[in-house]
């Protein structure tokens, strides 16, 4: 559990991002009407009542970071941008009861004051429910004790904080937007951190753990230009090094076999998850090549089940690692580059996501591969 002080600094990191979402209303509404299906910028004026030349330009800014891309027909969100507006309308609705894109002048100054000042966004997400002296907190965000009071008189003012008499303490509703705050911004540092590997593939995971995907803020990328193999060769290390182990794969290869085969002869346990084109290549190619799959088929230490249709990632998790694997624009899987973590957050995320396959997949039979 990451403490104030590497909040903070996650925070100074993707401050610019934060400010430009929030700091001008028209951006802000424009972000928020836009979805998966696409808007030309005449589309967006008559909506919100603006000048092209205005919707044009935020919408430029919005392409700068990652929130907006250009498609055939209009303006779209990316996965990020979908992400981070479910945020902002989920931190609205919980602690406002408004939906934004319909009520954000309502409470257009709260939303700017909350995030448009780094200081303030810091001290604020500093306090909790722990009444705070105000020199404690002029401590812990390094800033001069007559900043520091003049943001908590604003927040004050904002019913985002009171004073108990003890010191300074978060309101229920500050709790709240607390929450969805360090949400927002741990989704953020997890693309931030990462951008080009994001960028650079396909991402199908379904929404409700794209939403969450904050639990892999500390988490890393294995590969390498030099040594194109590492990912590949981490891979497989995790799969033999691992006593409990659950894998969602949509390749199949030798050396995965030959890992799978030191396990069953180990007795250790395995849950798979396979597509429908895995149950083919295996039954009519791979069982053909390699005598040991019908080994590792018949073991009582290894399930398998098989997906309804195909999907565009990978899934490795064993009792202290989760890696994630992606396709790239090409249409390949790419066993060059791995998402890896071994923080617990980052691991619950990966076995939530197996539970809603597992739940929607089906066990085989050996007689289906042809055994």
């Amino acid at each position: 559990m990451k403490d104030t002080r590497d909040i903070i600094k996650d925070y100074t990191w993707i401050e610019s991002t934060i400010k430009k979402i929030y700091s001008s209303g028209l951006r802000t509404q424009i972000f928020l009407s836009l979805n998966g299906k696409p808007k030309r910028i005449r589309d967006i004026c008559n909506a919100l009542n603006c000048k092209p030349q205005n919707a044009s330009t935020r919408i430029k800014e919005l392409q700068d970071m990652f929130l907006v891309e250009y498609k055939k027909e209009g303006y779209v969100l990316t996965v990020m941008g979908e992400i981070i507006k479910h945020k902002t309308l989920e931190l609205n609705a919980e602690s406002i009861g408004y939906i934004i894109d319909k009520d954000y002048e309502k409470i257009e100054s709260a939303i700017k004051k909350i995030y448009t000042s780094c200081l303030r966004t810091k001290i604020f997400i500093s306090l909790n429910k722990k009444p705070k002296k105000l020199c404690d907190i002029y401590a812990v965000v390094s800033c001069k004790p007559q900043n520091a009071s003049a943001v908590i008189k604003e927040l004050l003012e904002m019913l985002l904080v009171e004073n108990t008499g003890e010191g300074y303490a978060l309101t229920v509703w500050g709790e709240i937007i607390k929450h969805k705050t360090l949400e927002i911004i741990k989704i953020l540092n997890t693309f931030k951190k990462h951008d080009n590997w994001w960028m650079s593939h396909i991402i199908e995971i379904p929404d409700e753990f794209l939403y969450e995907l904050g639990a892999l803020s500390n988490s890393e990328i294995i590969g390498s230009d030099v040594d194109i193999l590492s990912a590949h060769n981490e891979h497989i290390a995790v799969i033999k090094k691992a006593r409990e182990l659950k894998v969602i794969t949509p390749v199949f290869y030798s050396d995965f076999v030959e890992a799978l085969f030191e396990r069953t002869k180990k007795g250790l346990k395995t849950e798979l998850i396979i597509t429908p084109e895995i149950v083919r290549y295996i039954s009519t190619i791979m069982l053909k090549e390699n005598s040991k799959l019908i080994d590792i088929l018949k073991s009582k230490n290894i399930s398998v089940a098989k997906m309804k249709n195909g999907l565009k990632m990978g899934l490795t998790l064993t009792e202290k690692t989760m890696m994630l694997g992606l396709y790239k624009f090409d249409n390949t899987y790419d066993f060059f580059s791995h998402f890896k973590s071994s923080d617990r957050n980052a691991v619950g995320w990966g076995n939530k996501l197996f539970n809603y396959f597992r739940k929607n997949s089906k066990i085989i039979k050996l007689k289906e591969f042809g055994i």
